[in-house]
């Protein structure tokens, strides 16, 4: 909530606090995955180092969250494209693969969507779109109508960096109508 409500540093801030108290190793791998999440577009270094400890304090859990695992991994993923390293393709699909074998969680947060944002900053569009149109699909079969706007600007950005004017503008009026 804090997230929507107040951005990125509000929400790091409150995932640093949980952390700080937090004695579980499991709570405390959400905690450092949640920074991981939450400090992505406002602290990379501080990102990539918060997915690096949670991976590495579920490592030493036998019974592990998938999803947990995927977050992490897709954390890390992200993190690590924005500092200049590159897009580690196989630990995203590997994220992708272990998301998929937990409860879903809303298409606008799986690695589905993210992995079209992250082929998009790789100039992979053909990639991106159908990518993006996989997440679309999902969130059209199961009735997960609050990812459709984030799902269709993605859409509209990758559209128009494509040169393709006349599907952005289509796109564009269908975000707007899901808004």
């Amino acid at each position: 909530i804090e997230y929507w409500r107040s951005g990125e540093s509000a929400a790091t801030v409150l995932a640093e606090e949980a952390l700080a108290d937090a004695r579980d190793p499991v709570l405390k791998a959400r905690c450092y995955a949640a920074v991981a999440l939450f400090a992505g577009t406002v602290d990379l270094p501080k990102a990539a180092a918060s997915a690096r400890e949670a991976l590495a304090i579920l490592e030493s859990i036998p019974d592990r969250d998938p999803g947990l695992v995927a977050a992490a991994l897709s954390a890390r993923v992200r993190a690590d494209l924005f500092l200049g390293d590159g897009f580690d393709r196989e630990t995203a699909m590997r994220s992708l693969a272990l998301e998929e074998s937990g409860p879903p969680a809303t298409v606008d947060t799986r690695v589905v969507f993210k992995l079209g944002q992250w082929l998009r900053y790789i100039d992979d569009l053909d990639g991106a779109r159908a990518s993006l149109e996989q997440a679309e699909q999902q969130a059209r079969e199961e009735g997960d109508e609050s990812s459709f706007a984030n799902i269709l600007l993605n859409r509209v950005i990758v559209a128009t960096w494509a040169g393709d004017l006349a599907g952005a503008t289509e796109l564009a009026e269908r975000m707007s109508d899901a808004l």
